[in-house]
């Protein structure tokens, strides 16, 4: 389970990095950087942290059914969806 809170972690913060750098910010470290401590603060880790354990123990035997969870719990927790409302 560690490793799937960090995997959907890096994507969230790469999918904002982009986000960011698609909306004025050019220098792509600045973005990683902006997008981690936006990650931190947001409350959107924590968040995140526990829709994966609970994806993890709904679907204990159900491989496919953790995927589609993880999958959609990505969709819903974009640091993005914010700027896009």
């Amino acid at each position: 389970m560690q490793a799937l809170l960090i995997i959907t972690g890096c994507l969230l913060v790469a999918e904002h990095s982009y986000f960011l750098m698609q909306h004025g910010h050019h220098d792509w470290k600045e973005c990683l950087s902006v997008a981690v401590e936006e990650y931190k603060g947001s409350g959107v880790q924590t968040t995140v942290s526990q829709a994966i354990k609970d994806a993890v123990h709904y679907y204990s035997d159900d491989t496919l059914g953790l995927c589609e969870a993880v999958q959609q719990i990505i969709k819903d927790s974009r640091m993005s969806n914010k700027f896009l409302k």
